[in-house]
């Protein structure tokens, strides 16, 4: 069954926090996104919801690094554009 975010449920702040790792180098390491998922494990679908509705704001405040120029999401999924990319799973 695949992952279904409860966005509702938590703050867009507390949403973008809880996705921001994921966003950068595509894993939960922490398990950051586990009160923000019914299922702990995100999807790529998932992820690509989350972006659609994040990204903006998460670019806003990305700062690159030597090691990643760009975040793991904006390479996977494309700019976010409010409407769900159609490379995920």
């Amino acid at each position: 069954m695949p992952a279904k975010c409860k966005a509702g449920h938590i703050s867009r702040e507390a949403e973008l926090a809880a996705w921001s790792m994921f966003f950068r180098t595509g894993h939960d390491f922490f398990r950051e996104l586990a009160p923000a998922l019914d299922d702990p494990k995100p999807t790529m679908k998932a992820a690509a919801e989350a972006w659609s509705r994040l990204g903006e704001t998460f670019l806003a405040q990305w700062v690159p690094t030597e090691v990643r120029a760009k975040p793991w999401a904006l390479v996977k999924f494309g700019r976010p554009d409010r409407k769900v990319n159609h490379h995920a799973d």
